[in-house]
């Protein structure tokens, strides 16, 4: 079995998705939805539920944030035919968190003046 393609996600791919117009926002309407974040292709845009840091933590917001970054990277960057299943992007969302602890900080840095 050949490796997932979505284990080269890292930095530079981060930089190169944001190269490409992927914008990050708080979207309030995510907490009325019951929604901890939500990746739109049509839109290039990640959104996170503004309430999710205060009642879930950041831990999980990291890994929410991580989750979506990795739709857009095998949308825009591997243009994969077939999608991954939410359980293996959660997967390697926890995988690139554990081998870059910093990274979901790294993705706030180019947004804070979103608020992150």
């Amino acid at each position: 079995m050949s490796p997932s393609p979505l284990r080269a996600f890292n930095r530079g791919s981060i930089e190169e998705l944001i190269s490409e117009g992927v914008e990050m926002t708080y979207h309030p309407p995510l907490v009325k939805k019951n929604l901890w974040g939500l990746w739109r292709y049509d839109e290039y845009s990640i959104t996170i539920n503004p309430e999710l840091i205060h009642y879930q933590g950041k831990a999980v917001e990291d890994m929410v944030i991580v989750h979506e970054w990795l739709h857009a990277y095998e949308d825009i960057i591997l243009d994969c035919k077939k999608d991954f299943r939410e359980k293996q992007i959660d997967w390697w969302a926890y995988f690139h968190l554990r081998r870059d602890q910093d990274i979901a900080n790294y993705i706030r840095s180019f947004f804070s003046e979103q608020g992150f």
